[in-house]
């Protein structure tokens, strides 16, 4: 699902270190998801003192994605690790963003633990539905600007929320 677009500060910082095809995902997909709303592709820049803070030793990673659950995809020496907040683990999961797309599109890649153990998301999507994203629209249209801002600021614990008045 393409999402809102990436600011273009953000998108000019991912231009000047990373390979055509990674900023790429951000030009042709935005903010958007993929594989059923279980990962969100992220604005680098907003998650990158947040990496830094949590995973120090992925500190010059890019963040491209969260989970559902939890879990962030970042990039990393031309390479897709996949940090596992909820089981303190951290591993490669492609050597190229073309093979990272694949695994996203089959969900058995999902499911298998050598993957991404998607378990148990796709029964709490079926009961409850997948929480969209926060976006600059949707919050301010019910929020104060400083409200605005925390909302939209990745943090450790984040909830879902309406987004009905």
């Amino acid at each position: 699902m393409p999402g809102p677009p990436l600011s273009s500060a953000s998108l000019d910082a991912a231009v000047e270190r990373l390979p055509d095809d990674v900023v790429a995902l951000w030009r042709d997909h935005g903010l958007g998801a993929t594989a059923d709303g279980y990962l969100r592709i992220v604005d680098p820049t907003a998650w990158q003192d947040v990496l830094a803070e949590v995973a120090p030793r992925f500190a010059a990673a890019t963040p491209l994605m969260s989970s559902a659950l939890g879990d962030l995809v970042v990039w990393l020496d031309g390479r897709a690790h996949l940090l596992e907040f909820r089981r303190g683990t951290s591993r490669i999961i492609a050597n190229r963003l073309s093979t990272l797309l694949v695994i996203l599109g089959y969900e058995s890649f999902l499911a298998d633990p050598d993957y991404f153990d998607w378990s148990p998301f796709p029964e709490a999507r079926e009961r409850l539905g997948v929480c969209p994203a926060p976006t600059n629209a949707s919050v301010s249209a019910r929020c104060s600007p400083s409200e605005a801002d925390d909302l939209l600021r990745p943090s450790r614990s984040s909830t879902c929320a309406s987004t009905s008045s």
